[in-house]
């Protein structure tokens, strides 16, 4: 299977001053809704991974429908001289275990295996969690989480947030360091700050080799104003490291509707530094501590990209190099399996001295 290309390219993002780096719009490649691969529908992606070589791309999906098992989907990506890349869907991998809602896949090509966030499902009593595959699909078991991100009750007003917890995975240098990002704020943080300021949400940086966990503090933006629809919400939908110690690109994605209607969704792309955040990990709650959050800048708004409705970006990765200081990005929205939605990737150029 062939993704059909369109030709959205030429958009420029600011540069970030915490980042170095500044990026550019190659273009738009999308999937069409109702494609299957082994028979298995294609879609609701919500992570997305490329191998070093940026031409083997792996996507996971965080369909929850019973009569399909938890997958990743393997493709090629063929870079081109001018534009988007081109992707070839290949095959499917089934996840053995109890994966539910799957947020974020990252590889560890050193171990070979996957690593995939799951949002869990409380209801039936499966909580969030962050576990190990082999590239057949084969279980290694579960990754170890801090206190504050383990399974609660359902009557308890602590922990994360049922269906917004687990939602961006990210090595910062090679595997050794692993950084969690939830979507939303633990229950306890919900009125941390006032809701006019945005969400506070903790990230984990797991150090892999001593099993030290420390957690800091990003504050996404408010959720935008909902008008005449009865539901807004903004939080964070992906993270990616890559680009110095203790900074990370971090995806924001905002939706204004209902769930009978659909959602009209907006994204944007920022830098977090934090370098200088307070590690918060022995706080049970943040309401009246004393911390300092990530400091964060804007690289770029994803609005008009592509349209509104198509807009759910979740998913965010490296691709090509394309010489020093350059390198493609790739982001990829879900469709939630609407009709006539399209799974969209859209291709960026980052250019700077952090790109490595």
């Amino acid at each position: 299977m062939l993704a059909g290309v369109t030709g959205v390219t030429g958009a420029t993002g600011v540069a970030g001053d915490a980042c170095d780096l500044a990026l550019r719009t190659r273009g738009v490649v999308t999937v069409a809704a109702g494609s299957t691969v082994d028979g298995e529908p294609f879609g609701g992606i919500s992570g997305v991974e490329l191998d070093a070589s940026g031409r083997r791309a792996y996507f996971v999906t965080d369909d929850r429908d019973p009569r399909h098992p938890p997958r990743v989907f393997v493709g090629r990506w063929t870079p081109t001289a001018d534009g988007p890349g081109r992707l070839r869907l290949q095959r499917t991998v089934r996840l053995e275990g109890a994966t539910v809602d799957a947020e974020s896949l990252r590889l560890d090509a050193g171990r070979r295996e996957w690593l995939v966030a799951s949002e869990g499902d409380p209801v039936r009593g499966i909580g969030p969690s962050v576990h190990r595959y082999a590239l057949d699909g084969a279980s290694r078991g579960g990754v170890a989480l801090p206190s504050s991100l383990k399974p609660v009750r359902i009557a308890e007003d602590a922990g994360p947030q049922p269906n917004r917890s687990f939602e961006g995975l990210s090595f910062e240098h090679g595997a050794d360091a692993l950084w969690i990002a939830l979507e939303a704020p633990l229950r306890q943080d919900r009125d941390a700050v006032p809701s006019a300021d945005g969400a506070v949400l903790r990230f984990t940086r797991t150090d892999r080799r001593s099993g030290m966990h420390a957690q800091y503090v990003y504050v996404a933006d408010p959720a935008p104003d909902r008008g005449a629809a009865p539901l807004a919400d903004n939080g964070v939908s992906e993270i990616l490291g890559g680009i110095g110690d203790r900074r990370l690109l971090v995806l924001e994605r905002a939706g204004v509707g209902s769930t009978e209607e659909g959602f009209d969704f907006s994204a944007r792309l920022y830098c977090a530094d934090f370098s200088a955040a307070t590690d918060v990990s022995t706080l049970d709650h943040l309401e009246g501590a004393g911390w300092v959050p990530a400091r964060k800048t804007l690289l770029l708004e994803l609005d008009g990209i592509v349209e509104a409705r198509w807009a759910n970006f979740e998913a965010m990765a490296w691709g090509p190099r394309r010489g020093r200081g350059r390198r493609a990005l790739l982001l990829a929205t879900d469709d939630n399996f609407a009709a006539g939605v399209p799974t969209v990737l859209l291709e960026l150029e980052a250019t700077g001295p952090s790109v490595r």
